[in-house]
């Protein structure tokens, strides 16, 4: 579009974001966002404090697109608003701005209780700043006394290759939380080429729950060289570590442990835990379901 067409285009985007209509005015903020027009800059700034929850969702990401440094101050206090979409987005504005004044406040919503999209990018947009939240994240994560220290494990996914992760997080699996052990298993099982050596290795630990949250964790990794030491972890004396083997061998195809998996389906009422499945015979039940998924995919 040439000159004028696009002030005119402006000029009616400005008065849709100063009319009465919110749904016009959420549109407005979104287009002058996609347009990047740092005239709207004021506008948008006043719309991040509408009374309409759509139009600051919208002006809160339009104001990261003009990354204007001005905006800090009102997405600063967006990021606090009861409505997540509002949050994240804010979150995300503060780290497209780029401006390090942001970081007290983004430092603040890695604590986030009710959504981990808004933890996770806080945590990007902090690491765009130059701040390593690595540490911090790893703090809350081991604070026995904090809430939302799973939450916290959730959100160091994002940093899964770190090798401080790693390491943490393989130390972390004697962990009896439920929920942050639910996180660390599936952090270790993701980056198997990183960590498969070592929870095969914890399937042979002298702790049970050690043993159990490695077969767990190798439950994410499609890799044939845990089946063997599986397979042996059927007979453990641990109910949990038996189940959890059964589950990993199901999801592998192991078509070995057939037999032994029908016998625990029928005899074994071990508990495993608080999950789709409490007892050993279910979890070789779910495994001998997977072998014939597997089956009737191929």
């Amino acid at each position: 579009m040439d000159t004028e067409e696009y002030n005119r285009k402006l000029s009616e985007l400005y008065k849709k974001l100063k009319g009465e209509d919110e749904d016009y005015r959420a549109d407005a903020a979104r287009e002058l966002g996609e347009l990047k027009d740092l005239n709207a800059l004021d506008l948008l700034i006043a719309a991040a404090a509408d009374q309409d929850g759509g139009v600051v969702r919208m002006a809160a990401k339009a104001l990261g697109q003009l990354g204007d440094p001005r905006a800090v101050g009102v997405l600063s206090t967006a990021l606090f608003n009861e409505d997540e979409k509002i949050r994240k987005n804010a979150a995300v504005s503060l780290g497209q701005i780029g401006d390090r004044a942001a970081i007290e406040v983004l430092l603040k919503a890695l604590h986030d209780k009710e959504d981990s999209e808004v933890r996770d990018e806080a945590a990007i947009s902090l690491t765009k700043l130059g701040v390593d939240v690595v540490p911090l994240l790893l703090e809350l994560m081991l604070d026995k006394a904090n809430p939302t220290r799973a939450k916290a494990a959730k959100t160091l996914y994002g940093f899964r290759e770190d090798e401080r992760v790693i390491a943490q997080f393989l130390e972390s699996l004697d962990e009896d939380d439920y929920k942050v052990n639910n996180e660390v298993t599936y952090a270790l099982g993701q980056t198997a080429s990183l960590t498969l050596e070592a929870l095969l290795e914890g399937l042979n630990s002298t702790s049970p729950v050690i043993r159990s949250n490695a077969a767990k964790a190798l439950t994410f990794v499609n890799n044939p060289i845990a089946i063997k030491p599986l397979l042996e972890r059927l007979e453990d004396e641990d109910s949990r570590v038996r189940g959890w083997a059964a589950i990993a061998l199901g999801f592998l195809g192991a078509t070995e442990a057939i037999p032994k998996l029908r016998q625990l389906a029928q005899t074994d009422t071990g508990y495993v835990g608080r999950f789709g499945f409490q007892l050993v015979k279910d979890a070789a039940r779910d495994a001998l379901r997977e072998f014939k998924e597997i089956k009737e995919r191929n």
